[in-house]
């Protein structure tokens, strides 16, 4: 093999080297889909609509993009009630709070008739701390209500 051979040979294989690292890497720093982001459960007990996340490590949601709504006749959502969350100076939003890995909301609703299930609408939006943030989000959820309100 002459020097110019091995040169090109090497070059190709320098270059085919760095594009598996840049494919690895753009994969690494690609961002959750924001159901796997965010992800959440939704059950009633006694008289309140719990909501249960379990945000993954280098996520957050913000405390003040929340909003909550009931989407069934007969269900009346009261004031969450939001955990305190960690003091954040966010590029966009400036001083807020966010809320990072397991945490609950509590939303008192109040039911007439006999409606034993309800339809709850969850707005919120988040960041990837590699520096993506979600477009707001807005998912609903069906939820048994609790027999003792």
């Amino acid at each position: 093999m002459t020097t110019t051979t091995a040169l090109a040979t090497a070059r190709r294989l320098l270059l085919a080297v760095l594009a598996a690292v840049a494919v690895a890497a753009a994969q690494f720093n690609e961002p959750l889909p924001p159901e796997e982001a965010f992800p959440w459960i939704a059950f009633a007990e006694a008289g309140s609509v719990i909501l249960s996340f379990q945000i993954p490590e280098g996520y957050y949601l913000y405390r003040h993009r929340f909003g909550f709504e009931s989407l069934t006749d007969g269900v009346v959502l009261g004031m969450p009630e939001l955990p305190e969350g960690r003091p954040h100076v966010d590029e966009f939003f400036g001083a807020v709070q966010i809320y990072r890995g397991d945490f609950q909301i509590r939303i008192p609703y109040l039911r007439s008739g006999a409606v034993n299930e309800m339809r709850v609408r969850l707005e919120l939006q988040g960041c990837a701390d590699i520096g993506y943030c979600y477009l707001p989000e807005s998912w609903d959820r069906r939820v048994r209500l609790a027999g003792d309100d």
